[in-house]
């Protein structure tokens, strides 16, 4: 759950949440850990933890960290709020 804006109340609601409520019912990759933004405040990771099925490894990303990984699911967001454009 990777995105620029994903720390944003508005963005996480629209667009993070329900991307994870759609890869939490694939059977297929339930056991799949999710990526966040290492910056992402407390109480959404906390939110992404209630939202899930079944617990989740929760891999926090700081800015300009790498993130290695053998397969990456990404889903595109269900709604879209463009963000401000900023470099």
């Amino acid at each position: 759950l990777l995105h620029q804006s994903a720390g944003n109340y508005a963005h996480y609601m629209v667009e993070v949440l329900p991307k994870l409520l759609l890869i939490d019912a694939v059977p297929k990759y339930r056991g799949l850990p999710v990526a966040v933004d290492g910056w992402m405040h407390s109480n959404h990771v906390r939110a992404i933890e209630l939202f899930l099925r079944r617990p989740r490894e929760i891999i926090r990303v700081a800015p300009r960290q790498p993130l290695i990984a053998e397969r990456l699911i990404d889903l595109t967001p269900p709604a879209y709020a463009p963000p401000d454009l900023r470099s």
